[in-house]
């Protein structure tokens, strides 16, 4: 774990003061002291927490990890409802459905009503596209899945690890699988009709239009929102390959051919795509890209037609965690000791990457709060 962590930020916020300055500039709607000092207190408590996860032992760190969160997530809750804490549910909002001998990539929540997660989720549950044209940024917020969505529909440990940017390599390198997530990037074109260059980085090689056909296939299968998008670009990347996408659309559905494509150099651009499309309003066709709290994007497969944002995987993949060791001790324990006992097999494999987990969701847990606590509420 980096203990250099700085948690200036954090303690700045709790002053009731200077909340208060905070939440002023982005809503006309101010809190009143007694609310605020209510935020104030589940940060520091959060706070806390944090401090004492950095300093616990392995055996009991995810507990205090969560709780942590918790205490961050109602105040974030609290800021933007303008709510008191008493009137916020007792409840999680999430159900530990896990087998008493689950591995610990098998342990499975369940979506509920009511609860912390439900109110936390819809509050940061919206994405920040930004857009370059002609030199300006322009913002757009569309929302990513709601909790009422999520609601009495399970998840297993795996799934949420496996869509968690930061631990693409070591998903890769634990299971021999490919994680969840793409990077990508978007840029408004200043020629012709402003259309949007959309550019996702893969590893998936080509040499012919056959093979580009078939990664596109692939990527449209497991992104379905390609087919609103055209691809009018193919080519090596810095670290890997890169497909852009426009928002035009044209009439030949099989477009990626010799009639459509040029080939230079390995790399392949559409002929005259521009005169041949109908441009789409990039605002109705926006993919569901996911910021990660580090300055970049990428998108994630869906998950039964839901897209989860980063934040919110932390929460649901610590509240398994910290439920593990809380209800079900003996097998963490199991995991950590990394060997047989009582016929029970090795539990070890996905352990590191775990932890590399755990320490993602330390660090960068809270700077996500704190993003969207002085975040404008509309945009």
């Amino acid at each position: 774990m980096d203990n250099s962590i700085d948690l200036y930020e954090l303690r700045f916020v709790e002053s009731v003061e200077n909340l208060k300055e905070i939440l002023s500039k982005f809503s006309k709607n101010s809190i009143s002291t007694k609310i605020g000092y209510e935020i104030a207190t589940s940060f520091k408590q959060g706070r806390l927490f944090l401090e004492a996860a950095q300093k616990a032992p392995i055996e009991i760190k995810p507990l205090l990890i969560f709780y942590s969160m918790t205490g961050f997530a109602k105040a974030l809750t609290m800021a933007k409802t303008r709510s008191s804490e008493d009137t916020l549910p007792n409840s999680h909002g999430l159900k530990d459905i896990s087998k008493n001998n689950s591995k610990l990539t098998d342990l499975t929540l369940k979506f509920e009503g009511k609860g912390t997660f439900f109110i936390f989720n819809n509050q940061v549950n919206f994405k920040n596209v930004n857009v370059l044209f002609d030199s300006n940024w322009q913002y757009f917020n569309h929302p990513l899945s709601s909790s009422e969505s999520l609601e009495s529909k399970t998840i297993n440990l795996k799934e949420i690890l496996a869509r968690v940017s930061a631990l693409g390599r070591s998903y890769k390198e634990t299971f021999s699988l490919n994680p969840k997530t793409l990077d990508c990037s978007m840029l408004g074109n200043n020629q012709f009709n402003k259309h949007l260059d959309f550019t996702i980085f893969h590893n998936m090689p080509f040499q012919s239009l056959e093979d580009l056909k078939g990664i596109h296939n692939k990527l449209t299968n497991l992104h379905p929102f390609l087919h609103d998008w055209t691809l009018i670009r193919a080519s090596k990347s810095y670290n890997g390959y890169s497909s852009v996408y426009a928002n035009i659309t044209i009439e030949e559905k099989n477009h990626i051919s010799n009639e459509y494509f040029h080939e230079k150099s390995n790399e392949f651009y559409a002929k005259d795509w521009m005169k041949s499309g109908n441009l789409k309003d990039f605002k109705t066709v926006l993919p569901p890209i996911v910021r990660n709290g580090r300055g970049g994007g990428y998108i994630t497969e869906n998950y039964e037609g839901l897209n989860l944002n980063e934040i919110s995987l932390y929460f649901m993949g610590m509240f398994l965690l910290s439920s593990l060791v809380r209800y079900r001790p003996n097998i963490w324990i199991h995991s950590l000791n990394g060997r047989n006992a009582d016929s029970k097999p090795i539990d070890d494999k996905a352990l590191a990457l775990i932890i590399k987990f755990m320490d993602l969701s330390m660090k960068n847990f809270y700077p996500m709060i704190l993003n969207y606590l002085k975040k404008p509420e509309t945009v």
